[in-house]
């Protein structure tokens, strides 16, 4: 053989566990938009996403347009909570 070939095939022995592996990965988002009674967005709005499967809590601030998001979440159950100052 070649070394051509050979580091060919070790690049293919060494890199295709990690393909493997990170195709596995199954992550989730959630994502919405916090508003008000009357349907108007709020902004500043602490928003926490809490479940088993999460190693301590997820947090966002919805923006000006009230859009909040929680990213790279694992499957599972989870708990969503929002907290404005002067709302309950």
């Amino acid at each position: 053989m070649n070394k051509r070939m050979i580091l060919s095939l070790a690049l293919v022995f060494f890199l295709a566990p990690s393909v493997l592996v990170s195709q596995q990965l199954q992550t989730g988002t959630i994502r919405g938009t916090v508003t008000d009674e009357e349907g108007a967005p709020l902004p500043g709005v602490s928003v926490s996403v809490k479940g088993p499967s999460l190693l301590g809590t997820v947090t966002d601030v919805s923006k000006d347009n009230g859009l909040f998001r929680a990213p790279s979440l694992p499957p599972g159950t989870f708990t969503v909570s929002f907290e404005l100052k002067g709302f309950q």
